[in-house]
């Protein structure tokens, strides 16, 4: 296949995600002025306005946190499945991701097996890494919001155990026989894709080589860790505000409200994890103004923050490691 048409090919599904983006920001755009306006009598924008600077920079470096356990699991994962790629770039590609966050059950964070594709490492064993590291995330978050369901009595310490119980008795059973789920997700998605089964059957492998007990273990702790970190952030914005609450809660809060933004499947969560948080934070003692006041902070400090280091990071990411190519020798 010539050069062009290759491109061509690129640039087609390309530009798809990149209207779905556009249309992402558009109604994120939207989601925030309602929002705001529906907030303004309550002071929620000064209130914003005046967050305190240094509960912003405490929020911010625990996002930062957050971003860099999970790129450090990415590279884990990566160096797992056999691809050569240095650190740097492997966490240059994984925040650029970040830039396509808000879009439907973020698929659109793929786009780092785009970048590294174009620098020797396999697109579908990055597609594997991406996958499986999302589904280790939707496990760590389940986990975290059933504190929740504790903290408010919505359920006894028993049931709470329980359901973390069936979690990681899931991930067990799958570490102890991979097999499982490479027959499991080879028939569902063989069945649809017939004709990619080889790039299936290698997706599939890929996935039992991550659920190997290091991977598994090492990937669920980085994620455990990253993932409170940013629900400490909310507990400090509550604090901010002198309307303190328990971290237990307050990551719970977070979780839950994350969980709702992914089952949703809008853009990045937008406007389902809000509300979520904004009704949570209010059941739990909050008053409306603070709790919307909070989630905003949250929010910005975290999504739109991610955003924001992936839309540098992708330019720097081509500048920095652009393709090498050689010149044609002169006889």
């Amino acid at each position: 296949m010539s050069r062009p048409a290759r491109e061509n090919q690129e640039i087609g599904p390309l530009a798809g995600l990149a209207r779905k983006v556009v249309a992402g920001f558009v109604f994120a755009a939207a989601i925030y002025a309602l929002m705001h306006y529906a907030a303004t009598e309550q002071g929620v924008g000064a209130s914003v306005l005046n967050f305190p600077p240094g509960a912003w920079i405490t929020v911010l470096l625990l996002s930062l946190l957050n971003y860099a356990l999970r790129s450090a699991r990415w590279h884990i994962y990566l160096a797992a499945l056999n691809q050569p790629v240095s650190i740097p770039a492997s966490v240059m590609a994984y925040i650029a991701g970040f830039a396509l966050t808000a879009t439907p059950g973020k698929v659109g964070e793929a786009y780092r097996c785009v970048l590294l594709d174009r620098h020797g490492v396999g697109f579908n064993s990055s597609l594997s890494a991406c996958f499986f590291e999302r589904v280790v995330d939707v496990a760590v978050v389940a986990i975290l919001a059933s504190a929740l369901l504790y903290e408010m009595e919505l359920v006894g310490g028993p049931a709470a155990f329980v359901i973390i119980g069936v979690i990681l008795g899931i991930g067990y059973v799958a570490r102890l026989d991979p097999a499982i789920v490479h027959d499991l997700l080879g028939k569902i998605l063989r069945n649809r894709f017939a004709r990619m089964r080889t790039h299936i059957s290698e997706f599939t492998s890929n996935c039992g080589l991550l659920l190997e007990s290091r991977n598994l273990v090492t990937g669920g702790l980085l994620g455990l860790i990253a993932w409170v970190a940013e629900g400490v952030g909310l507990a400090v914005i509550l604090d901010a505000f002198a309307v303190p609450l328990p971290i237990v809660a307050a990551v719970g809060i977070y979780a839950t409200a994350m969980l709702v933004g992914a089952v949703s499947m809008l853009p990045g969560g937008l406007g389902s994890a809000e509300a979520a948080m904004v009704i949570l934070l209010n059941q739990n003692g909050v008053p409306l103004d603070v709790a919307a006041a909070a989630t905003l902070i949250c929010r910005i400090a975290t999504l739109w923050f991610a955003i924001l280091l992936g839309a540098l990071a992708i330019p720097i990411f081509s500048l920095v490691y652009a393709p090498k190519t050689t010149s044609p020798s002169v006889e």
